[in-house]
């Protein structure tokens, strides 16, 4: 009969840091051990270390044990996991005695990481202010087509399966023009009170386009040069979660010196690969994490949260609520039981502690 595993080993379990990608489960595990003689302190114990032993276990594990002879003539075991994932807490769910058997059920949160992205909902992006830069020299249709390409960079982040998308773009003053602060302030003025998605990143930032020529003896040519720098904010914290800078180029002009005979030019005549680079970039660095929303509400042992069903969140979801506290075992488990477009409602799943308004939910895996 194995001896059993010391749960002071169990809880020296190796921190280890998660990936960009590593998600959040909720492991079952349960522990049986005999009861020598009456000491049912020490078969719980043992019982519970059992249950870490194989909630450990079914995330990744490797065991390493080593036995020795004490003074008095008694074998030890000792066997220490090393998990590539993170037990991150616990919490007995249940426990009882059974015969000559003490048996506890646990609940374990733990970081796994899948190697890829396994994520099955929508995280939301929200597009904000982008300034649009055109250089003198180049007319009113490149500016067109400058700001009809923003619209393509939605489509292209809508493309992508872990990205729900929010153009907030209007509800950002962009002061490059006249012109666009009118219209922007018009809109703010007809929808006051917009707020972004508190669980959304942002997407913010500009599009320069500048014209340079290449030509040579026989062709004279003008491309257009196209920098594009944005930043994903985390609207949750306020910090820039990334910084992209990614230039193009766009065909102009090609024809051959002292005639009106125009060739075809090598480079692109839109922005469509730039902005599928930068949609499959967001799409791996954003939707590939758990899904996160923000608590907006609480009432009584009930929780609103800022995602939906455009987010991929139905009924019987779970999302892990952690709080701030000295006790790692400080976190709630909540329950969607309806989901509406834009906002769902969660029932908690755990006595205590309690949860606020402006705390963070983390979809379970």
């Amino acid at each position: 009969m194995r001896l059993p595993i010391l749960l002071s080993t169990l809880a020296t379990i190796v921190m280890m840091s998660c990936p960009a990608d590593a998600g959040t489960r909720l492991i079952h595990a349960i522990g049986r051990a005999a009861i020598a003689g009456k000491d049912v302190t020490g078969a719980r114990k043992s019982a519970l270390a059992e249950a870490l032993y194989d909630a450990a276990g079914q995330v990744r594990m490797v065991v390493r044990g080593t036995s020795f002879m004490s003074n008095a003539g008694a074998m030890h075991e000792e066997s220490g996991i090393a998990v590539s994932g993170l037990l991150k807490g616990y919490e007995v769910v249940e426990e009882h005695r059974e015969g000559d058997h003490y048996v506890v059920t646990i609940d374990a949160l733990a970081e796994s990481d899948d190697g890829e992205c396994g994520s099955v909902k929508k995280a939301d992006i929200a597009i904000g202010a982008i300034a649009i830069r055109v250089a003198s020299g180049l007319g009113g249709a490149v500016e067109r087509q400058a700001r009809e390409g923003v619209t393509g960079l939605i489509a292209e982040l809508n493309e992508q399966a872990t990205l729900h998308v929010i153009d907030d773009r209007r509800f950002n003053l962009v002061a490059e023009t006249s012109s666009s602060v009118r219209q922007n302030t018009k809109y703010i003025e007809a929808l006051v009170g917009h707020s972004k998605s508190p669980g959304a990143y942002t997407l913010t930032g500009s599009l320069t386009l500048e014209r340079t020529r290449v030509d040579n003896t026989l062709v004279g040519e003008a491309i257009i040069d196209v920098t594009v720098e944005f930043q994903l904010i985390d609207n949750v914290t306020g910090a820039a979660k990334e910084n992209i800078t990614e230039h193009a180029t766009m065909a102009l002009d090609k024809h051959i010196w002292g005639t009106d005979i125009y060739l075809p030019q090598e480079h692109p005549s839109d922005l469509t690969g730039l902005w599928q680079s930068i949609a499959e970039r967001l799409g791996q660095n954003v939707g590939c994490q758990s899904l996160r929303a923000v608590i907006t509400a609480v009432s009584g042992n009930h929780a609103t949260l800022s995602a939906g069903s455009s987010n991929g969140v139905k009924p019987g979801d779970f999302f892990l609520v952690e709080l701030p506290a000295q006790d790692r075992n400080s976190w709630q488990i909540i329950r969607v039981e309806s989901a509406g477009a834009s906002q769902s409602v969660a029932r908690l799943m755990k006595a205590s502690p309690t949860v606020h308004p402006n705390s963070v939910a983390v979809l379970l895996q």
